[in-house]
């Protein structure tokens, strides 16, 4: 089995070109520098969420254990 790492191309992000751009295009930037660097883009909603899910299932669990 061979491991292969993504395309480390550096691609640039810099802030002050991409403010010039639409927000769809800027969205677009970040998330293809997010690949690049392999970086997961999470929006904040979405992490959120994880951490709720994770409170209450740790909640449950707790009080399983304590009944």
């Amino acid at each position: 089995m061979k491991i292969v790492k993504k395309d480390t191309k550096k691609i640039e992000f810099d802030k002050e070109k991409v403010q010039n751009l639409s927000l769809d295009a800027q969205k677009n930037r970040l998330e293809e520098y997010c690949k690049r660097k392999d970086l997961l883009l999470l929006s904040n909603n979405y992490v959120d969420n994880l951490s709720k899910n994770a409170k209450r299932m740790i909640e449950q669990k707790n009080k399983i254990k304590s009944d």
